[in-house]
């Protein structure tokens, strides 16, 4: 099309990466998996405006892994109930930082991250990250990088009930290393 050729054209003179988002097809994107439940946009993934605006407008809730973008959205109006913070391997008050920031989402690997949640008296929702590597029986280090072992879950799960917290269900990270089919070979 000409709008193509003129892209391409603009393109070739650019000295830095051009990325271009469809926003239509994001949205057919975002409709299609949200008819599995709410989706939340992992924001490292592309964290540019547009795309965040956009997704806000459809609706979207948004994974959050750092302070700096979990500020970032909050200046960008995006309610705190919209925010799932998932940061792995937390430095000590991040957890709290989030919380005051508006968070009622946090995902956690552990009842040592649990132990900063309490005090807050119900107002939080946990997710427990469960480790991928006992499920699927891998035993290659990058897979242990997150989550809790399936035998620890329900002993994390009662440590945040009996603190006070609601937990509302299980997370998981999927590391690249599950798209790479050798990994399945054995």
């Amino acid at each position: 099309s000409a709008l193509s050729s003129r892209i391409i054209a603009q393109a070739a003179v650019l000295t830095s990466p051009l990325v271009l988002v469809d926003r239509q097809l994001l949205q057919a994107r975002y409709e299609y998996y949200s008819t599995f439940g709410q989706v939340y946009y992992p924001v490292k993934a592309n964290h540019h405006t547009a795309v965040i605006q956009a997704l806000s407008s459809f609706g979207s809730g948004f994974e959050v892994d750092s302070i700096t973008h979990l500020k970032a959205l909050r200046a960008a109006g995006i309610e705190g109930n919209r925010l799932l913070f998932s940061l792995p391997l937390r430095a000590r008050g991040s957890i709290e930082t989030a919380i005051e920031l508006g968070v009622t989402r946090i995902v956690v690997d552990s009842i040592e991250e649990v132990v900063n949640v309490p005090r807050f008296n119900g107002e939080i929702e946990i997710l427990i990250r469960i480790s991928l590597s006992d499920l699927l029986d891998l035993s290659a280090p990058e897979y242990y990088k997150w989550g809790a072992n399936v035998a620890d879950v329900l002993s994390i799960r009662q440590y945040a009930l009996d603190a006070g917290c609601r937990v509302i269900g299980l997370s998981f990270y999927l590391s690249q290393e599950l798209y790479n089919n050798m990994t399945f070979s054995r």
